[in-house]
């Protein structure tokens, strides 16, 4: 079945760079305009309100993504809003001129013409709720700082292991803990932390909670044992002064992730159907909220499971012509949502009989690790699309129950597997 093509009054075509906008407007009688304004805020208010002063009917709007302040600034403007994959563009760029000649004024003509030819095959951006977005903007921030907490912690590993590689054994579990960064701020050299008492060290780690009598047993001895790699100052200065600089930002960026991890809580506990994500196996509070913000952002927009498995970026992509026939993993797509249901799919596995039964088939058949996660993560994906749509929370035993009633391929191990 073909959607429904609604008739625009105007198609507005946007090429944005950092400076400028070249826009576009091409008429439903086929009239063309061309323009070009700074990107300001105020610039770009002057230029829409002239507009709608000269065009009162329905108008459509087009730019290349990402664009998030076009986004922004079209939410409330009543227009419909298309948010374009450059590489569709660049497709029926290549197919008006082949020389692949172009400028800023002919890519907005492009992309308008584009939206007037291809509306039928282009979905309107749908912008979701402000609580759902908001839920998933923390989300992603919150993985942002955690990735560049890794980044440094590596880092802060590596330079350690040039001149005092002792002190790692002491450390408690999770590098980046605030506790293994203020022990590297107190005594940041093997000599300083050789010239402590046993009594300051005893403080020190029953002060960030470690009182385990038989751990700082170990830890004593560790440090009444540790020989110097150099005693040239002048190799280990400016490598100390940098590992004062990381755990600084270490321990910033703790701070920061514990914010974002209160008010990502807060936000999930005032969200309508939240609830359906709490007993998910293996999500937890850290992927529950990631998982629920695509659903309560997507899922309405999809009219299938398998359109909603492709928007996250879990659905392989099949190319076949004649006798070439290729499966490989999708790239155009939301990275930060194929990221989540991907290390959701790891986790569940550990917690869901279901999915433990079903990686122990893939494996058998000789399937690599990472492509496994996918297609359970597509399974996964046809579950909550269903359970999305009923509004009702998931329940192991009973998706098992029904796997083992309609003799799924999965039922005899899963039998097994409930016997031991």
């Amino acid at each position: 079945a073909h959607k429904s093509v609604k008739k625009y009054r105007l198609i507005v075509g946007i090429d944005r760079s950092d400076k400028t906008l070249s826009i576009t407007t091409l008429a439903s009688k086929g009239k063309q305009e061309q323009s070009e304004i700074r990107t300001l805020p105020g610039d770009l208010k002057q230029w829409w309100q002239q507009l709608r002063k000269e065009h009162r009917g329905s108008i459509a709007v087009a730019f290349e993504q990402p664009a998030i302040n076009l986004l922004n600034f079209f939410e409330d403007k009543g227009v419909d809003v298309y948010g374009l994959n450059p590489s569709s563009t660049w497709g029926y760029r290549q197919s008006l001129k082949v020389s692949r000649a172009h400028t800023d004024e002919s890519d907005s003509r492009v992309i308008a013409l584009f939206v007037s030819t291809h509306q039928e095959q282009l979905n309107r951006y749908e912008y979701g709720s402000h609580m759902a977005r908001k839920l998933k903007g923390y989300c992603v921030a919150r993985r942002r700082a955690v990735d560049q907490r890794t980044r440094l912690t590596n880092r802060l590993q590596d330079l350690l292991k040039r001149y005092y590689p002792d002190v790692i054994s002491l450390m408690c579990p999770g590098i980046y803990r605030d506790i293994n960064m203020d022990l590297l701020i107190k005594w940041p050299t093997p000599q300083s932390i050789l010239a402590a008492s046993d009594k300051q060290l005893l403080s020190f780690f029953h002060a960030h909670g470690s009182r385990s009598l038989n751990r700082m047993k170990i830890r004593l001895e560790i440090i009444r044992s540790i020989e110097l790699l150099t005693k040239d100052n002048s190799l280990v200065e400016p490598v100390k002064d940098e590992v004062l600089c990381i755990c600084e930002q270490v321990l910033l960026l703790n701070r920061q992730v514990k914010a974002y991890d209160g008010k990502i809580n807060d936000l999930i506990k005032s969200q309508e159907h939240s609830h359906l994500f709490e007993t998910l196996p293996g999500a937890g509070p850290a992927l529950a909220p990631r998982i629920y913000s695509a659903f309560a952002l997507y899922a309405d927009q999809c009219e299938t499971a398998g359109d909603m498995a492709c928007l996250v970026g879990m659905a392989p992509v099949t190319e076949q012509s004649g006798n070439m026939h290729r499966v490989y993993r999708r790239l155009r797509c939301d990275h930060f949502l194929r990221q989540s249901f991907h290390e959701w799919a790891k986790e569940s596995w550990k917690f869901s009989l279901w999915a433990k039964a079903y990686v122990k088939h893939r494996q058998e058949q000789g399937k690599p690790f990472n492509t496994i996660m996918r297609s359970l993560a597509v399974k996964w994906i046809r579950i909550l699309y269903v359970l999305w749509q009923r509004k009702e929370p998931y329940d192991e035993s009973k998706y098992i129950n029904n796997l083992i009633r309609r003799d799924h391929f999965l039922a005899t191990q899963l039998k097994i597997m409930m016997q031991t």
